[in-house]
């Protein structure tokens, strides 16, 4: 999965547990809501915080 994937994946998953909390039938069901929200939330910031592990590419002129 290409990083943006994954960001993109942890900030839908982190507002679907936001609804999901909004709609619990109990506060405890709703604060669990809200915890997987928040680990979502930090996955998302460790992956935009991490640098670029993709190799620097560069263009070279061919000779021929």
């Amino acid at each position: 999965m290409a990083r943006e994937d994954a960001i993109r994946h942890h900030v839908d998953r982190a507002f679907e547990e936001l609804d999901r909390a909004r709609s619990a039938a109990t506060p405890e069901a709703a604060i669990a809501h809200l915890g997987l929200s928040e680990l979502h939330l930090g996955r998302m910031k460790a992956l935009s915080d991490a640098p670029d592990t993709r190799p620097a590419l560069k263009l070279v002129a061919s000779d021929t």
